[in-house]
């Protein structure tokens, strides 16, 4: 299902409604609506996989949280919406509807906190240019010399056997070179 969020609630249309892909497509390429979002790589990508482009991005609530706290160890929609609007989701809920109802008005709080901090041009002139990318990036790839990286893996390994067996004809003795103990004893007692 996709859920979104209207003036008066949340929409949902379901995958199996005939009318989804169409919809969807009009949706998302449509310049006069406005798209918040919760994860918009994760949209651009869904959207390449369409051959549909997505118009009107205009914010995202867990790319702003990123920007206003860089070293949080989760921007989950749940954690977000209680550190920013005290609200959980009851267990008995469509998490995705709540989360798509709740959806604006933590992206306001966001988006408040952003001004505040100076921060709104990072997020919308460099961040959401650059979702679009990366899941573009993703979405393509790229060829890698599977055959080099493996002759590389191997060279590195070599070297690392040479230099390993010159620590240990140095100090006169083999230890383990991942203990900070022991490698603190030859380096420094012994």
């Amino acid at each position: 299902s996709f859920f979104f969020a209207l003036d008066n609630g949340v929409g949902e249309i379901n995958h199996d409604n005939s009318s989804y892909d169409e919809f969807i497509s009009d949706f998302l390429f449509d310049k006069t609506i406005k798209k918040y979002t919760y994860n918009i790589k994760a949209l651009h990508l869904f959207a390449l996989k369409k051959d549909i482009e997505v118009n009107a991005a205009a914010g995202d609530a867990m790319l702003s949280a990123y920007v206003l706290n860089p070293s949080s160890s989760s921007y989950g929609e749940g954690r977000l919406l209680q550190e920013y609007l005290s609200l959980e989701a009851a267990e008995n809920s469509s998490k995705n509807a709540f989360y798509a109802a709740t959806l604006p008005s933590l992206y306001e709080k966001l988006n408040a906190v952003a001004q505040q901090n100076g921060q709104t041009a990072l997020i919308n002139d460099i961040e959401l240019p650059l979702a679009r990318v990366l899941a573009g990036m993703e979405y393509e790839g790229f060829e890698v010399d599977a055959k080099g990286i493996e002759q590389f893996g191997e060279s590195l390994g070599s070297r690392i056997d040479e230099i390993t067996a010159e620590i240990f004809e140095l100090v006169g003795y083999e230890f383990n070179l991942n203990s900070p103990k022991q490698l603190g004893e030859a380096l420094f007692v012994k």
